[in-house]
């Protein structure tokens, strides 16, 4: 028993199922996907109480490593974080884009990606603004990367930033103000301003 309260062994167990013990083997999507659908069930039952998961506290709390494996247990630990909240509070205000409610996507494609490089994308039309579903793949690991929106007037509006990973797809999501019928276009553009991939959105 640790000094943040008992373990949770169901959830160590479906960690440990994910991974599969095998440090340097990614596990399947659709088993990355059921241990969220099962987290996220666990987190709608205890929405009425009044402390965070103590496992969320020890995943949290435990040294941090690199490599593989723990690129995805952070992952995995962030949406379990995101599921139950931190202090208690349930993050689970609106769709997560994942259930039968989900909202319609608009898929959408980047041009210019440099050899080796993937992506994935889809926008959904908010009434607040417009988010960006992005998996991409291959860029060069541990450098920073800027997603932006152009209007057809104006200066782009910055949606967000993520720094790339060496062999890992990287699935991402980015918002803005800026309303979808304003978007013109789409760019990730690397830590020197220069454009790595486009979207022209007209």
């Amino acid at each position: 028993m640790s000094d943040h309260g008992p373990h949770d062994p169901r959830l160590e167990e479906l960690l440990a199922s994910a991974l599969n013990d095998d440090p340097e083997r990614t596990p399947p999507p659709e088993r990355i996907a059921a241990l969220r659908a099962q987290v996220e069930d666990r987190a709608r039952a205890q929405h009425h109480a009044s402390h965070a998961s103590p496992q969320v506290v020890e995943l949290a709390s435990r040294p941090r490593r690199t490599g593989r494996r723990d690129v995805l247990m952070g992952g995995i630990a962030a949406s379990i974080g995101a599921a139950i909240g931190v202090g208690g509070a349930l993050a689970l205000a609106g769709d997560d884009g994942d259930g039968p409610d989900a909202p319609p996507t608009e898929a959408i494609s980047f041009t210019g990606a440099p050899p080796g490089v993937s992506a994935e994308a889809a926008l959904i039309n908010h009434t607040w603004g417009t988010e960006l579903m992005l998996d991409i793949r291959g860029l060069p690991g541990g450098r920073d990367y800027q997603v932006l929106y152009s209007p057809a007037e104006g200066e782009p509006v910055a949606a967000g930033s993520f720094r790339s990973v060496d062999d890992t797809l990287l699935k991402c999501r980015f918002n803005a103000s800026l309303l979808r019928a304003d978007v013109t276009a789409m760019s990730i553009v690397d830590s020197d301003g220069a454009p790595v991939l486009l979207a022209d959105l007209t």
